[in-house]
């Protein structure tokens, strides 16, 4: 009887530890940066990405996570100033990881005095 009830419960862990999977959108903002109609800037390049993520244990975060990380990593990535059309997306999964993807469009701006970072 001891063996089933130890077999129901990994079981159930097993399960709970592979269904506790989801992806949500976390947001959208027109730049990074603040612009105005008095700024100009070029694309460099279209759908870039950046991640920043962390591993879990029982919901807690062994480094810190954040979609502030996931901007730089982009912006590092590709060499610019900012990001346009950004998008977040959070993933989560149950005591696993957490991970933060932003994409948008990189940006350099070509005049920088009005534009405080």
């Amino acid at each position: 009887m001891k063996k089933i009830v130890f077999m129901c419960l990994i079981l159930c862990m097993g399960m709970l530890l592979l269904t506790g999977c989801a992806t949500a959108p976390g947001g959208v903002a027109a730049s990074t940066l603040p612009l105005t109609s008095k700024d100009s800037y070029v694309v460099l390049q279209n759908n870039v990405e950046g991640n920043s993520w962390c591993i879990t244990l029982i919901g807690f975060e062994l480094w810190p996570a954040s979609p502030t990380r996931a901007i730089q990593d982009a912006k590092a990535l590709n060499n610019c100033d900012g990001l346009i059309n950004v998008q977040l997306n959070t993933t989560e999964c149950f005591f696993i990881y957490k991970c933060y993807h932003v994409s948008g469009d990189a940006i350099k701006v070509v005049n920088t005095n009005e534009i405080k970072r």
